[in-house]
Order: C-alpha cells, then structure tokens, then sequence
C-alpha cells in the first residue's frame, strides 16, 4: 500500500471510539495529561510520506546541522549573546562552540512544490523529544493494527529505534560518571505544555540509571554554593536546562543565581545554553545569504545547495532607513515579492511566536509600512513566506478535512533518527485553534 492507499482506508476506517482508546493508553504511557486542563496535543493519526522521500530529507538536514560547526559561523553566533548572560566584566564570547556528533536538535521543513524549505531550526533539545521516540513507535504498531495487511511503515532511520533514542537520551543527560542529582529546569514547569515531558523523561533517567535521583525544578529554586549548584538542599550534578532564551532574558533579575551557572560551572549544563544562539532567526539570514556563506569558506556547490533549502531572510532593520525612518519597497519588492509574500519573526522567538504572517497581516503596502514602523525593526527578520503542505485528516464516517502539516527531523548526534510532525489549522503552527504533535512515518 503506498500512501495515498493508507490515508484513504484511514479515512474510511476511522473510529472515534478506536483513536480514544489508542489516545488515552498513550496519555498514561506518556503522561500527556500531567496537566488535565492543559494535555499535551497528540493528532489521531500520524504525518505520512513517501519512503522515497527519505534520502532527501536526511541529505538536507545533516546539511544544515553541519553548517553549526563551522568556526566562523560559531563566531558570527556568539555576537548575539545578550551582555547580562556573560560573565561580570566580559563584553563577548569569541565563539558558541559546538559538536554536532554530540548533539541533539532538530530542523523543522515545508514541502513546497516537492522542495525542501527550512522554516526553523534549533541546536538545543526541542520540546516534546523526550516522548517522541515513544510516539514513533506506538503510532506505527496502531497504524499497522488499523490498516490490516499490506501495510509496512518506516518509523526510525536505519538502525534506530525507540529504546537506541531514548537510552541515548539518558547517556546525554546523566553523562559518565554522575552519581548525584539530575535537575530538568525549565520556568514554572507545572504550567508548560511540555510537563508531561519532563515527568516521562525523570522516570525514564530513574528506571534507566538505578540510584540516580531526578527532579524537576524552577530555576529560581536553583543556588550556588561552592562553585556548583544546590536544588532544595540537594547537590546537582547535572542539568537539563529546558528553559529557553527568551524566558531567560525575560526574567533576567529574578534568576541571577542560575544565569551564574553560566560561568560558575557551565560543565554542569547537559548542553551549553548559548548553543540557543546557533540556531535562532539570525542563523537563516546567514544560511539564505550566500555572500555571508562564502566568506565562511563554503565553495560554490556547498554554497547553492544549502541557500536552495533556506528561504530568503534578511534582518528587517536592513530595509528601514534609520535617518528618515522610511521604509525601501522597491528593495523588499526585489528580495520578496509582495507583502503578502513575506512573513515577519521575532530574532529570538521560537514555535511560531510572535510571528506576522503576510497574507492575513498586509492589505497593502501602506498597512505593512505602518507595520514595519510600529515594531522594533532590529529584533525581527522578513522572511520569504513558503507555502504550507496539506493533509487529509478524518473526522469520521469516511470524511476528512485539509489540514496543514510542518515536518521536523530530530537530529541525535549528528544522525537522523526519526522525524515528526506537526498538524495544524490556520496559518502557521501554533495558531489556534487546532494544533498537534504527531510522528512521522513513511510508506
């Protein structure tokens, strides 16, 4: 069966009363309903791709990944580390170090017209990773259950699979030779979405490793004492730190003591927070700018390759004269198009915040300019918009609405492991009113 033939029989197969029994022994396995008014949104069914689609995808994210390591562009990167993040007298780093055999991420793609487009991208542990591998792997064995015979999915890259992920993920977080206290930090995580996460990646680390105590904690809750850091009386030797830089920034004076870490004992971070920085929206202006690529040593090849897979971002500020505050049309017009071709994103946001999409924003030139005017043109990109990928999604009795979908590659040490999904509608991921996390699975 390819893949039109598995959606179909998806479709006209698709029971209420089978996905809310498949759904809710996932909820207990995962604990997707840590915060039963707020659950973790998993679709009914998954994202399918063609298997052929595979050498493709995996070509492009390692592309990508790759660019990370190189040391001009890591110096470029640290340029952008905010001054109240550095340690007390020091104006920068000279460079966000970073391996990427030892590093877990992702890339987030459309598919427009067949073509791969990279929309985001991080270097630091995505939400949710902790219970994708688990995802992957029971939405395939539902998927084969409800499709019958006929019916063979890819889940996990070649020698992958969900216990290689998730004892991977354990290695990464408690290192070698811990025998303390693992700490996942993230702001006030009894409010996030991805709670559950954290409840399921504790017990994962404390089945995996007996004897090592986990906790999941505040960063305010986090002191200093002798160079290293102390949670509720306990001596941490490890933490994964899930609080990202913008909620870092944002609460800047009330977490002094964990911003110390930083350079008190950075050995303690699983991952070094400023890889944040290798990955935010400055890093598509670089990767769609091939003069920028080119003074970083790319040749030509390398250079058209992975310009082809960024769309085209430039700093916003670029196109705003700062003496008569005008806007440059004609010039936006030669990079972009119209307004209505254009999405605008915050440097430092990330899951679609903040974003202004075009098509629904700018009703003409005059709404963008004012637009333009009214926001801090030196925090945002303008980025070519890319057209959203759509997917038949059942609502029962052999019906099915168009839905949007993104796809994102996790990248576990410098590998593609298994790719997942989002399924939405609106405009872009995380607009209401509907929006899930889903796997990704090839036929």
């Amino acid at each position: 069966m390819d893949v039109g033939e598995i959606l179909h029989c998806l479709i006209q197969r698709f029971s209420p009363e089978r996905c809310y029994t498949f759904l809710s022994s996932l909820a207990t396995e995962l604990h997707l309903l840590a915060i039963p008014s707020r659950p973790i949104p998993v679709a009914r069914i998954p994202v399918l791709l063609e298997k052929t689609c595979v050498p493709q995808l995996v070509k492009a994210a390692q592309l990508i990944w790759r660019v990370l390591h190189n040391h001009a562009f890591q110096t470029h990167a640290a340029a952008h580390v905010p001054v109240h993040l550095l340690p007390p007298g020091v104006a920068n780093v000279h460079h966000i170090p970073f391996d990427p055999c030892c590093n877990i991420g992702c890339i987030d793609f459309h598919i427009e017209a067949g073509s791969l487009k990279v929309i985001e991208l991080m270097a630091l542990p995505p939400g949710m990773v902790g219970i994708y591998p688990g995802l992957v792997a029971r939405y395939a064995e539902f998927l084969n259950e409800y499709v019958d015979q006929g019916c063979t999915v890819v889940d996990f890259m070649e020698g992958w699979s969900r216990s290689r992920c998730e004892q991977l993920l354990v290695d990464h977080i408690v290192g070698k030779d811990v025998s303390e206290v693992v700490a996942i930090v993230d702001w006030e995580p009894e409010t996030q979405v991805t709670y559950g996460e954290f409840l399921y990646t504790k017990e994962l680390v404390e089945r995996s490793r007996p004897g090592i105590r986990c906790v999941i904690a505040d960063p305010r809750e986090v002191s200093v004492k002798d160079a290293r850091p102390w949670i509720r009386g306990l001596p941490v030797g490890r933490i994964l730190n899930r609080l990202t830089m913008v909620d870092w920034v944002a609460h800047a004076e009330e977490i002094r003591g964990f911003s110390r870490l930083l350079w008190d004992c950075p050995s303690v971070f699983v991952y070094d927070p400023y890889r944040w920085f290798l990955a935010d929206k400055h890093t598509l202006v670089v990767l769609s700018d091939k003069e920028a690529l080119l003074e970083m040593g790319y040749d030509t090849v390398a250079i058209e390759e992975i310009t082809a897979l960024v769309p085209v971002t430039r700093m916003l500020k670029a196109f705003v004269d700062v003496r008569t505050r005008r806007v440059h049309m004609e010039k936006i017009r030669r990079y972009f198009g119209t307004p209505h071709d254009i999405v605008l994103k915050p440097v430092a946001s990330h899951a679609s915040k903040g974003i202004i999409y075009g098509p629904r924003a700018f009703s003409s030139d005059d709404v963008f300019i004012r637009k333009v005017l009214s926001i801090p043109a030196e925090e945002y990109v303008i980025m070519k918009r890319v057209s959203t990928p759509e997917m038949l999604y059942p609502t029962g009795e052999g019906t099915a609405e168009l839905w949007k979908y993104d796809v994102r590659v996790f990248i576990l040490d410098d590998t593609v492991a298994f790719v997942g999904g989002r399924i939405y509608v609106g405009d872009y991921t995380n607009q209401l009113p509907c929006r899930y996390f889903a796997p990704l699975l090839f036929a």
